[in-house]
């Protein structure tokens, strides 16, 4: 079982894997299942998830930690990219709409969140707020 804390609330993940014997589906060797259970961090049960994966990956290969691991990484896009751009940047409710505008913003949001990035910046939605107090502040990042 894995425990984590963030974002106010506790997370634990337990995983199994079984052999796919008497699955009829072709190349399966393994099913998993991952349950994930949330908590407040007082302890009050939030709820719970279950997911299902199926693998072609061997039993002699391929662990429950493996797979584990492999979905955790799997998240790591959504938590690095994705999040910053909707919880920072409200990209979801932009009002651009037109033309290649959307993809001119995107590729303007990539680039921000690559100088972050580039200059150790974790902490995107602070340092945006830190760059919108005074414009020039961005020449240093620029100049990367």
């Amino acid at each position: 079982m894995v425990t984590e804390r963030g974002r106010g609330q506790v997370r634990e993940w337990s995983t199994w894997v079984t052999d796919a014997a008497g699955i009829d589906f072709p190349g399966v060797a393994q099913v998993a299942c991952i349950r994930r259970n949330v908590y407040t961090t007082s302890g009050d049960w939030i709820g719970k998830e279950h997911a299902w994966i199926i693998t072609s990956g061997k039993a002699d290969k391929i662990s429950a930690a493996d797979i584990h691991t492999h979905v955790r990484e799997h998240w790591g896009i959504e938590n690095k990219v994705h999040y910053p751009r909707d919880t920072v940047w409200r990209e979801d409710a932009q009002q651009v709409y037109t033309g290649d505008a959307p993809q001119a913003m995107a590729s303007l949001r990539n680039l921000a969140l690559g100088l972050f990035r580039l200059n150790g910046i974790n902490k995107i939605k602070q340092a945006t707020e830190w760059i919108t107090r005074d414009r020039n502040r961005a020449l240093y990042l620029l100049a990367t």
